[in-house]
């Protein structure tokens, strides 16, 4: 198997998957096996063929996001951890775009879900 090493205090490590870097921390929730990606995010892709708006719940560093970000006017990401949100922002490309720190069960009653 690949290791990983970070040194360093942030803790913050950038792959590449699929020739696109994301960005995740090393204590937060990230796909443990670095190898699926590669087959997860083109079948996703090939399920979203793009729209006006996309709502990523759940959504992390917004490792799905980013690939599917240039195929919808605007993505909506949701994540509990204002810290993972945050690289979320910073791995997915685009303007028009947004996240929030919040539970997807709070955010799906409130006024930004409509």
């Amino acid at each position: 198997g690949q290791e990983l090493w970070v040194e360093g205090r942030n803790g913050v490590v950038e792959l590449p998957f699929l020739g696109r870097k994301i960005a995740f921390h090393v204590r937060g929730f990230f796909q443990s096996n670095l190898y699926l990606p590669q087959y997860l995010i083109p079948d996703v892709m090939q399920g979203l063929a793009g729209g006006s708006s996309l709502a990523d719940l759940y959504c992390g560093v917004g490792l799905f996001s980013s690939f599917l970000a240039p195929a919808f006017d605007r993505v909506v990401g949701v994540e509990s951890d204002p810290y993972t949100i945050d690289l979320a922002r910073r791995n997915v490309p685009g303007k028009g775009h947004e996240f929030f720190a919040s539970t997807v069960e709070d955010w799906c009653q409130g006024p930004q879900a409509k």
